[in-house]
């Protein structure tokens, strides 16, 4: 088995922070709209 080098692993838990940050950012954006329909349609404010 080869272990990465420290610089890979760096590069790696780089993009997966990242991409998590990216997701969370969606997510939170996606539930924003979502929440904003299900008023509009309940007939909220």
């Amino acid at each position: 088995m080869v272990w990465p080098t420290r610089n890979e692993t760096l590069q790696a838990t780089a993009i997966v922070f990242v991409f998590v940050v990216i997701m969370a950012l969606f997510m939170w954006v996606v539930d924003g709209i979502l929440l904003w329909i299900v008023k509009k349609l309940i007939g909220g404010e």
